[in-house]
């Protein structure tokens, strides 16, 4: 009896055993996960612990049921253009993500989204986040003070992260132009002139109203060419050139703008140069061969009501000088008088054009001319 007693005992306790184990298996998935207890001596049971491995497991189970899952920092937003005009709504977009970058498109809680924004007090009055569907977010705010303003994104509080394969801003620098956006920015010839033929080349400067400081401008040196202010560049003859004369028109050089009297029109800038804030537009010599005076301005594009605004300095006058006095092209024409008395003047015309038609008054030692007399007196 005693011993069928101890074998009934031991197999209760195999029995007990097994369940236990079963229960641990439970509770940590059964795939290698250690539930960490302790053993109290005052018999208060304490709430397991999980141990690393069991963490790894549940982070794990959240990665492969993400649309279940919160999104993370690795959350991508954009794009903010780099400037922007006061009281104009702008928008963008924010991808909820899971941290290896899975679109959650089951999520549509905006509370998750933090846009903050950091310039000059009351810099924005207004601003917004509303779900689109599949995971999509638009935000939207309403710059009310010109100057610079950061925008930054946060997710449960989190600033956005970068990874290799997801590049992604944690903040974007924006400037805010003012109502006028003109000026902002002035204009300014590298010189007031040039000679017929030669290339000139003008610079559309940031002002200090924009905050050109050393640190700003920094800021915008990675700026590429899609990130340039809407310019619209035009140089047109002076009303009082009137029309071509018939030299400069013989020449061919009145086939087109700015020298037929219509505007020369350029919108995209050559290059830019981060260093000092500044735009330059180039107008090659074929453009400029018609000596004279032009009026050259430059206009920055306000898209709240699209209206174009006159930067600083526009319109100032350029001017074309003749070039080089041509042979070919300058000619000696008859006397006025076939004959005259002795000591009388003689007036002998002689037109000076440059290789373009231009007229132009000789230089000291550029015009010689020579007189010889007839064999029979």
């Amino acid at each position: 009896m005693g011993r069928r007693r101890s074998g009934s005992g031991s197999g209760a306790r195999r029995c007990a055993g097994l369940a236990l184990l079963l229960i641990l298996t439970v509770l940590t998935g059964g795939a290698g996960g250690v539930l960490d207890t302790e053993v109290r001596l005052d018999g208060v049971a304490r709430a397991p612990v999980p141990s690393e491995g069991t963490r790894q497991l549940f982070r794990s189970r959240a990665l492969a049921q993400v649309d279940d899952a919160p999104p993370s920092a690795f959350t991508t937003w954009g794009p903010l253009g780099a400037f922007v005009p006061v009281g104009e709504t702008v928008t963008f977009e924010i991808h909820a993500r899971a941290r290896d970058g899975t679109l959650l498109e089951s999520f549509d809680d905006p509370s998750a989204f933090t846009v903050a924004f950091d310039g000059a007090p009351g810099a924005v009055l207004k601003s917004s986040v509303e779900p689109v569907g599949g995971g999509v977010f638009r935000a939207s705010f309403v710059p009310s003070v010109a100057g610079e303003l950061t925008v930054t994104l946060r997710v449960l509080g989190e600033v956005v992260l970068s990874s290799q394969s997801q590049p992604n801003p944690a903040t974007v620098t924006a400037r805010i132009l003012p109502t006028d956006p003109g000026s902002y920015f002035e204009l300014r010839g590298e010189a007031h002139s040039c000679a017929a033929g030669e290339a000139a080349r003008f610079r559309v400067r940031r002002t200090l109203g924009f905050g050109s400081t050393s640190s700003s401008l920094a800021s915008l040196t990675s700026l590429g060419d899609d990130d340039d202010p809407t310019f619209r560049f035009e140089m047109v003859a002076a009303t009082s050139e009137g029309p071509c004369s018939v030299d400069v028109a013989a020449a061919g050089v009145c086939g087109s703008a700015p020298a037929n009297g219509s505007a020369l029109s350029l919108q995209t800038p050559h290059s830019f140069l981060p260093s000092s804030g500044t735009w330059i537009y180039r107008v090659g010599g074929a453009h400029l061969r018609r000596a004279g005076a032009y009026e050259v301005s430059v206009s920055t594009y306000r898209s709240s009501d699209q209206s174009w605004w006159p930067a600083r300095g526009s319109p100032f006058v350029f001017r074309v000088q003749p070039a080089a006095a041509s042979v070919n092209a300058s000619s000696v024409g008859a006397p006025t008088n076939l004959s005259a008395p002795a000591g009388d003047a003689v007036v002998v015309p002689v037109t000076v054009l440059d290789v373009h038609g231009n007229a132009r008054a000789p230089a000291p030692g550029e015009l010689a001319v020579s007189f010889v007399s007839s064999p029979d007196g």
